[in-house]
């Protein structure tokens, strides 16, 4: 609940992404920061696949499909 205000970011994602998001909030850290990097990428399909692979070998993310949702106010 709550207000949201100009600048604000929402991240929408699938299961497994969000799963490992919310783990890492719980674990205070700030995963949100993560997520903005590499939306900044210029190539962010392939930065993406690179992150992805890192965390899956980590076996800090599922190995499942991954969607991904930035909605900036």
């Amino acid at each position: 609940h709550g207000k949201c205000l100009c600048g604000d970011r929402f991240f929408l994602a699938t299961d497994a992404l969000a799963q490992w998001f919310l783990r890492e909030v719980e674990a205070e850290k700030t995963p949100w920061n993560d997520l903005d990097s590499l939306l900044g990428e210029s190539d962010i399909q392939a930065a993406a696949l690179t992150w992805l692979g890192e965390l899956r070998e980590r076996q800090e993310i599922r190995n499942d499909d991954v969607t991904l949702i930035r909605v900036t106010i």
